[in-house]
């Protein structure tokens, strides 16, 4: 993963009580100028009592012209049950030799700690194309543990994984798709995942956490007419 950061630019701190459930969200944010990468690096807990929910160190990373790499890590704690979650993947990824690059990067590196890519990566696939996104990427899941080496030692694997797929040619992807996806329906299948799960987290905060972790940071600059109005009236003074 330090391969893909450059200055670190932003540091968000975002926490809220709602009921009797706590959120607390640190992110962290870097800036390659030189090649235009930026990493967003989020580590989030959501609990209540003794359920949990903890995002330890997951990953959002664009690159103009390359598909977006989006990663995500959960420890989890409800219903007396435990279970680790790791996913890795490229939504709206549309060049073949992209998605060539990166499964068979991460086919041959997985298979070195006993986990079957191709197992993990096919449910994946066939959901997203159910519902016409193209992804390409793996969801691996250990039940009844609670296993925080997991996500590192995957992270840096899925990472090494991206950085081959820079190093070929670009191929334009519609990322903003992607985001408004989930800042807008994602927000809600959320909602009602924590709420089964014994959570009180507002629609409002989870959408605002996927403004802050996936949403564009900067616009050109735009002169309207209202503003160009105002500039008037006070020169005019």
């Amino acid at each position: 993963m330090e391969n893909l950061k450059g200055e670190k630019i932003g540091e968000y701190d975002y926490n809220y009580r709602y009921k009797s459930t706590y959120i607390t969200h640190h992110i962290d944010e870097f800036f390659d100028e030189k090649r235009k990468i930026r990493l967003v690096l989020l580590k989030k807990e959501t609990r209540k009592g003794d359920i949990f929910v903890k995002l330890p160190s997951s990953i959002w990373v664009t690159c103009p012209g390359y598909p977006p790499l989006s990663t995500d890590a959960a420890l989890q704690h409800v219903f007396d049950r435990d279970l680790t979650l790791f996913f890795a993947g490229l939504p709206t990824v549309q060049s073949e030799t992209h998605i060539k690059i990166f499964d068979g990067y991460l086919r041959e590196k997985l298979a070195a700690k006993g986990i079957d890519y191709d197992k993990h990566s096919k449910e994946l696939k066939e959901k997203t194309l159910a519902r016409k996104i193209n992804m390409t990427g793996f969801l691996y899941m250990k039940k009844d543990v609670i296993d925080e080496s997991l996500a590192p030692s995957l992270l840096d694997i899925v990472c090494s994984a991206y950085e081959e797929v820079l190093k070929s040619e670009p191929c334009e992807c519609p990322v903003n798709d992607w985001v408004q996806r989930i800042v807008g329906d994602q927000s809600v299948t959320e909602f009602h995942l924590f709420k089964k799960e014994g959570f009180d987290v507002p629609l409002s905060g989870q959408r605002a956490f996927f403004t802050m972790l996936l949403d564009q940071r900067e616009l050109p600059d735009k002169e309207d007419d209202f503003s160009s109005g105002i500039e008037k009236m006070i020169k005019e003074k």
